[in-house]
């Protein structure tokens, strides 16, 4: 798969009968099309897609940026080597977002007042542009 422009779209027909259509279409031309089902995987899309799976060469190695302790109980820090970091976003597995913090480099970001569960912290530059997500287990 290619790393670069790769496009996430739903088709006409949505929810037909408790599927869902994907499609991913490569810069190539290429097109592969994926019948989801049941709509309980839905989810997993969505986490994709909050993502940023529409995957721009930003410039920025992804391996310079990490969330942790992963898991937690209490707080997350983000290591942020490249300083690009603007925003974090913590979104639950339904895809609400439930915390944003605007980044300052060294701090920690309080998870106390979220119940235990699974969180997606989408990580954004200044301009709001989605850099990465990462998943992040609180117990």
């Amino acid at each position: 798969m290619q790393a670069a422009y790769i496009f996430l779209l739903i088709l006409s027909g949505y929810f037909y009968s408790s599927q869902l259509f994907i499609v991913l279409k490569f810069k190539t031309g290429l097109r592969k099309v994926f019948l989801i089902k049941p709509m309980k995987h839905f989810l997993l899309i969505f986490a994709l897609m909050l993502g940023g799976v529409v995957a721009k060469a930003q410039g920025v190695a992804k391996a310079d940026l990490s969330v942790y302790p992963n898991p937690t109980a209490e707080y997350i820090s983000v290591r942020d080597n490249n300083d690009v970091v603007g925003y974090l976003a913590v979104y639950n597995i339904v895809g609400r977002k439930v915390k944003e913090f605007e980044y300052t480099k060294g701090d920690q970001y309080s998870l106390l007042d979220l119940p235990k569960g699974m969180y997606l912290v989408q990580i954004q530059d200044r301009n709001r542009q989605i850099i990465t997500t990462q998943k992040v287990d609180k117990h």
